[in-house]
């Protein structure tokens, strides 16, 4: 199958797997269960009763990618990045996009 792709630039692709695509809850879930203590809230402005499934073919299709890690893994390599000191200040702004 040939795709079309846009007519300037690079094609505009989801990066991931679909076997990764998660609900905000189960993020917040993960995270909660790494880091003893923490407990994410979702502001209430922010709630979002859209449902969908993010559709990872494209890149799969287009490059051969697949992700060879999974969001648990990139979890508990945060934490375990905090736990060895390597990220000293994660209030720090070069860690912070929100």
């Amino acid at each position: 199958m040939v795709e079309a792709l846009p007519l300037e630039g690079d094609p505009i692709l989801n990066v991931g797997d679909n076997l990764e695509n998660y609900q905000l809850r189960d993020l917040a879930e993960y995270y909660e269960n790494t880091f003893p203590g923490l407990r994410v809230r979702q502001a209430p402005e922010a709630s979002d009763p859209r449902t969908y499934r993010v559709s990872f073919d494209r890149i799969e299709r287009l490059w051969g990618f697949r992700a060879s890690r999974r969001v648990p893994d990139g979890i508990e390599e945060i934490a375990a990045a905090l736990r060895a000191g390597a990220i000293p200040d994660p209030g720090h702004p070069r860690y912070v996009n929100a």
